[in-house]
């Protein structure tokens, strides 16, 4: 383990990019200090349990998720349906951070920290996303021939259904594939044809390049 943070930025960091990928919980914090090169002294002075590094890690998923979405939802720059497009991008940027494997875990052994990514998703994700409908269809966006009392319960009563742990793990598809097809799904629908055309254009792989910033 290196880089010049906090020693334990550094560790949740590392900790971080092995657990999203393994998982966590065949993972002992004995085994986590080692592979973290520090010893588990160091570790517990940190994290005094796996539940308290798991919280953490959510927490700070969270953070930097919400930090990206603001700057989309903020920039005036943007009109609808790039804002959209950079937002969907974010949205399954962050979802291909999680494997299977710690998708499933949180699940079963975290339901803590799964309460805070149901809660977010729940919450905030919800209240933003309701906004920018609503300045969509203010500026003609979004098809006037939808009721939009509809459209949200409809799009976040499907994504609850299919991004859950046990409808992930049962299809075997990633959680960003789920979403990516979704929204191409629901936002191909509702869309007027200039505002599709945009938004197809926009979420091609390069088109909000620089939008939503890269993972470090």
């Amino acid at each position: 383990m290196s880089g010049t943070g906090s020693k334990r930025e550094n560790i949740m960091k590392s900790a971080t990019r092995i657990i999203l990928v393994e998982g966590f919980s065949r993972i002992t914090m004995e085994e986590m200090a080692r592979r973290l090169e520090v010893s588990k002294r160091t570790l517990y002075k940190y994290f005094p349990n796996k539940e308290k590094l798991i919280s953490t890690i959510v927490d700070t998923e969270l953070a930097g998720f919400r930090k990206k979405f603001d700057a989309v939802i903020n920039n005036r720059d943007l009109e609808f349906p790039m804002k959209m497009a950079a937002i969907l991008k974010s949205i399954t940027e962050q979802l291909s951070r999680f494997s299977e494997n710690v998708i499933r875990d949180i699940y079963h052994h975290a339901p803590g920290a799964w309460d805070k990514i149901h809660g977010f998703r729940k919450t905030f994700i919800f209240h933003r996303v309701d906004e920018l409908f609503r300045t969509g269809i203010k500026k003609g966006y979004i098809r006037k021939d939808i009721n939009f009392k509809i459209v949200l319960p409809i799009f976040f009563n499907t994504a609850y259904s299919l991004l859950n742990p046990e409808q992930i793990l049962s299809m075997h598809v990633s959680a960003q594939d789920l979403f990516e097809s979704l929204m191409k799904i629901i936002y191909g629908g509702i869309l007027t044809d200039e505002a599709r055309t945009e938004f197809l254009k926009s979420y091609s792989k390069d088109g909000v390049k620089g939008v939503i910033g890269n993972e470090k």
